[in-house]
């Protein structure tokens, strides 16, 4: 599976060009022993007051019976986006962040070197907080004036997005 986007902001009024380039670089046949996927999920429930700040989650994303090699993480916020953490638990409510970014615009891929062997019952758990200096409620949605919360890991062997599911 390749996923490219794209996310731009045109804060003028008159349009502007634009262009992104993306180099894939193909794997020799037979060097290929596990195959990738991701988790990507978000909390919606996102409403910040005016003038205020507020924090989102925290929200979890369990591994269920699978055990997830776990070899990078990044987090999706908007401008409003003042911390995205992300941590790794385990059934006993042990924690350890993993991933602690305050820059929602250049917000890291972090890539694991070497990647995390998880361990049965544990999970992700990830919280977003955020700043709303305007008169108004920021609420959840897609418009660059909206707020987002959503989480990618990267992990293999591959069982999809919904990798509680038995595999097949």
């Amino acid at each position: 599976m390749v996923r490219i986007e794209l996310h731009f902001l045109n804060t003028t009024t008159a349009p502007l060009p634009l262009t992104a380039t993306v180099q894939l670089t193909g794997a020799e046949i037979g060097t290929v022993t596990d195959h990738a996927n991701l988790i990507f999920t978000g909390n919606l429930s996102i409403s910040i007051p005016p003038q205020s700040t507020a924090v989102v989650g925290p929200s979890t994303s369990t591994f269920g019976d699978h055990e997830p090699i776990i070899f990078g993480v990044t987090g999706h916020q908007h401008q409003r986006g003042t911390r995205f953490l992300i941590e790794l638990g385990d059934p006993a409510g042990s924690m350890t962040t993993i991933y602690d970014n305050n820059d929602w615009a250049e917000a890291p891929l972090t890539i694991f070197d070497p990647p995390i062997a998880t361990q049965r019952g544990q999970g992700l758990r990830y919280t977003c907080t955020y700043a709303n200096p305007t008169n108004q409620t920021i609420n959840f949605g897609t418009s660059a004036t909206d707020e987002m919360c959503f989480l990618w890991a990267y992990y293999y062997p591959d069982r999809g997005y919904n990798f509680q599911r038995p595999p097949p």
